[in-house]
């Protein structure tokens, strides 16, 4: 999150919350900006507040999904297992963050992308 305020992508305030209190932000893009769902004080926490997004989000129907990391390999393949067990997953990929979101974001953070068959 640092590495995105100090881009200029998140808002300055954001990094009072980060670096004092220990917030872990759950962001989303909404119109080509960066917006903030929810904030919640632990990365387990973080983790469950995205998966019950997407339950919220699909429902029963099937769903496509990917699950990004910048430098969270193990992380992010629990996070997959985990969509794979609760979700009618048709496809369910893991990939890393390109270069340059990695850049924005910085390391250790885990990003969730998804569609049912009805957003096509």
């Amino acid at each position: 999150m640092t590495d995105l305020i100090r881009s200029g992508q998140a808002p300055a305030l954001a990094a009072l919350a980060v670096d004092v209190l220990q917030i872990k932000p759950i962001l989303t893009m909404q119109n080509g900006r960066i917006e903030v769902l929810s904030k919640v004080r632990t990365r387990r926490r973080a983790i469950e507040e995205m998966v019950e997004r997407m339950a919220r989000d699909v429902g029963d129907r099937p769903v496509h999904a990917a699950v990004f990391h910048a430098a969270a390999l193990e992380e992010a393949e629990a996070l997959r297992q985990q969509i794979l067990a609760r979700f009618d997953c048709r496809e369910c990929y893991l990939t890393a963050f390109s270069p340059v979101m990695g850049l924005y974001a910085g390391p250790g953070v885990l990003g969730l992308a998804y569609y049912t068959e009805e957003d096509r």
